[in-house]
């Protein structure tokens, strides 16, 4: 599928009522979800890998997961990280969503694959099995998404603003995002980003992945993972920037600057330079105005994983 036939369409469907639910079930029609169930987990392995990541190099600056308040932006239709963090014994994961995104039936898959994996999880991060079984057990017997959210010690917000959370200042050990900044506006990370030093303790962390390319390469394999750096503001607004697919062409310094103004120092990083994206931008490719002040390495950076501390 050429990737503006993509846009179009989401722009479409994010004008009609009851949009974002209809885009919900085009995508289990079109099979996006079809790796998320039995004899099939791919993309929930890929997940827990991450996860597993994360919580590694929490372990290693200092901070355990058990016992630690979290704070999630971004729920997203399957609500994987804050059950991951439950499992591992975070006493609350407030996590936070513009619309309620997320489904029972994607949060029992995830939690029966967790269940499946508890002893691989368990041993990656030399913690003990029995803790993540016991909690697993103990939302057997949870009634419904609520009943299930309070059995884990969830709170879900949604409809909720991560910018504003209502929680007390200095009330956190963890602020996350996981595959969200980039489909925020700039001044709602701005805002979320500033919400996260201020309702983290000091020391407390802000942790960040980050996809800083053009999703439609996804649906269109002619394009390069930066091809949307082509097109001027107004254009890029009106193509994918509506309340179904929104990207806002960050590029990796932007993110840097937001975090460290907000009161944060940054203690780990990796980026991802994209190779093919590179080699079209050293080869002339065409960029609007606004991105060739960036040098050819920042714009092709595409995906960042970023652990700050609140200074």
């Amino acid at each position: 599928m050429h990737w503006a036939v993509k846009a179009a369409l989401q722009a479409f469907i994010a004008k009609v009522p009851y949009g974002e639910d209809i885009n919900y079930r085009l995508q289990v029609l079109n099979g996006s979800y079809k790796q998320d169930r039995p004899g099939s987990y791919a993309r929930l392995d890929n997940y827990i890998d991450v996860a597993n990541s994360m919580a590694l190099l929490l372990q290693k600056n200092g901070m355990e997961i058990s016992g630690a308040r979290l704070v999630e932006a971004g729920t997203g239709w399957q609500p994987f990280m804050p059950i991951y963090f439950a499992l591992l014994g975070a006493s609350r994961v407030y996590t936070y969503d513009h619309v309620a995104h997320a489904r029972l039936e994607r949060a029992m898959i995830v939690l029966d694959r967790l269940d499946e994996r508890a002893p691989d999880i368990a041993g990656t991060l030399g913690i003990p099995l029995d803790g993540l079984k016991r909690r697993r057990a103990g939302a057997d017997a949870a009634n419904g998404m609520r009943g299930l959210f309070d059995s884990l010690g969830i709170v879900y917000k949604a409809p909720g603003d991560a910018g504003q959370t209502g929680l007390d200042d200095n009330s956190a050990d963890l602020f996350f995002t996981h595959a969200v900044l980039e489909h925020m506006p700039t001044e709602v990370v701005v805002n979320v980003t500033r919400e996260a030093c201020r309702t983290l303790r000091p020391g407390g962390f802000y942790y960040n992945v980050i996809g800083l390319h053009d999703h439609y390469v996804t649906f269109d394999r002619k394009i390069t993972k930066v091809n949307f750096l082509k097109y001027s503001g107004a254009a890029w607004s009106a193509l994918a920037q509506n309340k179904i697919s929104y990207l806002n062409r960050l590029r990796y310094p932007d993110y840097v600057r937001i975090i460290k103004d907000a009161g944060f120092e940054i203690v780990d990083a990796v980026t991802e330079v994209n190779g093919p994206s590179l080699a079209a931008i050293k080869a002339g490719m065409k960029l609007d105005a606004s991105f060739k002040a960036y040098a050819p390495e920042e714009l092709a950076i595409t995906r960042a994983e970023v652990l700050a501390r609140k200074r």
